[in-house]
Order: C-alpha cells, then sequence, then structure tokens
C-alpha cells in the first residue's frame, strides 16, 4: 500500500509539473482579397472598441505575414476579451478578425445569423506584440 501511494505522489507530481510549450500561429480563416477595413484600435472587448488609426489597404499582405508569424501560446481558461490595442481586420461580409496580445478572436455569423466570436485561447509575447502595433502607427 505505502509503495502504491509513493508511485501515485510521483505520478501526480510528474503530470502537475507539464507545461504545453507548443508555439502556435495565427490562421486567417479568410484570404487577404476579402479584407475591406484594417483598423488599430483600443479595445474594451471583442465589440467595444475606439479606433486610433485606419491603415490602407495596400499593407494587407505584410500585415498577415507579420500576424501569421507572431509566436503565440495557448492557455488554460479563457480572458474572454481581447483588450488594448489590437488590430481589426474587417472582411466583406462584415466578419472580424480582432487580434490582439490576449485572447485574439475570430468574430462571425453563427448558423442562427447572430454575431459571435470564437475564442482562440492564444496569448502572445507583450513586447512582439506592442512592437507590431507601433510598426503600423508609424506608417
Amino acid at each position: 500500500m505505502k509503495r502504491f501511494l509513493i508511485i501515485l505522489f510521483c505520478v501526480v507530481i510528474l503530470c502537475s509539473g507539464c507545461k504545453d510549450n507548443t508555439i502556435y500561429h495565427w490562421e486567417f480563416e479568410k484570404d487577404a482579397s476579402c479584407v475591406t477595413k484594417i483598423e488599430i484600435v483600443e479595445a474594451e472587448d471583442a465589440y467595444i472598441y475606439t479606433v486610433l488609426k485606419e491603415l490602407g489597404l495596400d499593407v494587407i499582405e505584410q500585415l498577415y505575414s507579420d500576424i501569421e508569424n507572431l509566436e503565440m501560446t495557448k492557455y488554460g481558461g479563457s480572458l474572454k476579451y481581447p483588450r488594448k490595442k489590437c488590430f481589426v481586420i474587417t472582411f466583406e461580409n462584415g466578419e472580424y478578425d480582432i487580434i490582439s496580445a490576449i485572447e485574439s478572436k475570430h468574430m462571425r455569423y453563427d448558423e442562427d445569423g447572430r454575431f459571435v466570436g470564437r475564442n482562440s485561447r492564444f496569448i502572445c509575447n507583450a513586447e512582439q506584440f506592442d512592437a507590431l502595433i507601433e510598426k503600423y502607427m508609424n506608417l
């Protein structure tokens, strides 16, 4: 019995220390040719934000590449809403991606026609993301 408890204790300790260090990258659901508007915003959440700057569509290919190259990790739970400065990329059908250092989302219409966000559970390096925001703010 004592041996079983020791083995069980070791298994619990080993498993509780496991961490997913996998690097993920944002994947856009729509092609860059479907983009109608690109904005840098200050977000309160995925639905309420203030536009800080609108970018020209001529930067979309480079922006897609820059965002797809951000290194992101997954986290447990849900932070629910993007916060602070974000990119909002709007598509022809009115759906949009809101890309944030915390909890980026695909905002789209569901089968019932309701506008909903899909949590990504992604978080990226804040310094790397802030540098990307500054790059496009200074264009």
